[in-house]
Protein backbone atom coordinates (compact mmCIF):
# COMPACT_ATOMS: atom_id res chain seq x y z
CA UNK A 1 0.00 0.00 0.00
CA UNK A 2 1.51 3.87 -0.81
CA UNK A 3 2.11 5.21 2.27
CA UNK A 4 -0.53 7.90 3.57
CA UNK A 5 -0.49 11.62 3.02
CA UNK A 6 1.38 13.68 5.39
CA UNK A 7 -1.54 15.45 5.90
CA UNK A 8 -3.78 12.33 7.21
CA UNK A 9 -3.52 11.65 11.26
CA UNK A 10 -1.98 8.66 11.88
CA UNK A 11 -3.65 5.20 11.04
CA UNK A 12 -4.50 3.03 14.16
CA UNK A 13 -2.04 0.74 15.39
CA UNK A 14 -2.50 -2.99 16.77
CA UNK A 15 -1.25 -3.50 20.64
CA UNK A 16 1.83 -4.66 19.85
CA UNK A 17 2.63 -1.01 18.06
CA UNK A 18 1.10 0.58 21.28
CA UNK A 19 3.17 -1.06 23.51
CA UNK A 20 6.34 -0.57 22.28
CA UNK A 21 5.74 3.28 21.84
CA UNK A 22 4.50 4.30 24.57
CA UNK A 23 6.75 2.29 26.58
CA UNK A 24 9.44 4.34 24.92
CA UNK A 25 7.64 7.48 25.71
CA UNK A 26 7.67 6.77 28.75
CA UNK A 27 11.62 5.62 29.31
CA UNK A 28 12.55 9.45 27.27
CA UNK A 29 9.83 11.01 29.40
CA UNK A 30 11.79 9.49 32.99
CA UNK A 31 15.45 9.98 30.82
CA UNK A 32 14.19 14.04 31.04
CA UNK A 33 12.61 14.07 34.29
CA UNK A 34 8.86 14.83 32.76
CA UNK A 35 7.81 11.53 34.97
CA UNK A 36 8.62 10.51 37.73
CA UNK A 37 9.44 6.58 38.58
CA UNK A 38 5.75 6.05 40.57
CA UNK A 39 3.67 7.24 38.06
CA UNK A 40 5.98 5.67 34.96
CA UNK A 41 5.32 2.33 36.84
CA UNK A 42 2.03 2.53 36.94
CA UNK A 43 1.26 3.75 33.77
CA UNK A 44 3.55 0.29 32.30
CA UNK A 45 1.20 -1.72 34.46
CA UNK A 46 -1.89 -0.71 33.09
CA UNK A 47 -0.23 -0.87 30.12
CA UNK A 48 0.65 -4.51 30.59
CA UNK A 49 -3.30 -5.45 31.80
CA UNK A 50 -4.52 -3.76 28.52
CA UNK A 51 -1.78 -6.34 26.26
CA UNK A 52 -2.64 -9.18 28.01
CA UNK A 53 -6.26 -8.39 28.82
CA UNK A 54 -9.49 -9.88 27.10
CA UNK A 55 -10.51 -8.39 23.78
CA UNK A 56 -13.78 -7.18 24.81
CA UNK A 57 -11.93 -5.35 28.03
CA UNK A 58 -9.97 -3.37 25.93
CA UNK A 59 -11.49 -0.30 25.64
CA UNK A 60 -12.13 -0.38 29.24
CA UNK A 61 -8.42 -0.89 29.62
CA UNK A 62 -7.47 2.30 27.54
CA UNK A 63 -10.44 4.77 29.46
CA UNK A 64 -8.34 3.69 32.73
CA UNK A 65 -4.94 4.48 31.37
CA UNK A 66 -6.13 7.48 29.81
CA UNK A 67 -7.24 8.83 33.17
CA UNK A 68 -4.42 8.20 34.66
CA UNK A 69 -2.57 9.81 32.79
CA UNK A 70 -4.98 13.12 33.27
CA UNK A 71 -4.15 12.45 37.11
CA UNK A 72 -0.99 12.16 36.79
CA UNK A 73 -0.85 15.68 34.58
CA UNK A 74 -3.41 17.30 37.48
CA UNK A 75 -1.10 16.07 40.43
CA UNK A 76 2.78 17.35 38.10
CA UNK A 77 4.00 13.79 38.00
CA UNK A 78 3.41 14.20 33.96
CA UNK A 79 4.79 16.81 31.79
CA UNK A 80 1.60 17.69 29.93
CA UNK A 81 3.37 17.27 26.60
CA UNK A 82 4.10 13.65 27.22
CA UNK A 83 0.66 13.32 28.44
CA UNK A 84 -0.90 14.58 24.97
CA UNK A 85 1.79 12.25 23.28
CA UNK A 86 0.83 9.17 25.34
CA UNK A 87 -3.24 10.21 25.16
CA UNK A 88 -2.55 10.19 20.92
CA UNK A 89 -0.91 6.88 20.86
CA UNK A 90 -4.41 5.72 22.82
CA UNK A 91 -6.48 7.42 20.87
CA UNK A 92 -5.06 5.53 17.97
CA UNK A 93 -5.19 1.97 19.09
CA UNK A 94 -9.27 2.48 20.61
CA UNK A 95 -10.31 3.57 17.00
CA UNK A 96 -8.26 0.13 15.99
CA UNK A 97 -10.25 -1.39 19.00
CA UNK A 98 -13.63 0.20 17.99
CA UNK A 99 -13.78 -1.50 14.61
CA UNK A 100 -14.17 -4.59 15.59
CA UNK A 101 -12.11 -6.15 13.41
CA UNK A 102 -10.45 -8.37 16.12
Amino acid sequence: APPAPATEAPGPIDLRQLATEFVALLVQAQAQGQVDRRTADDLRDELTDLVRGKPKDRAKHVRRLRERIAEATKRDELSAGMADRLDDLLERVEVHVGRGDH
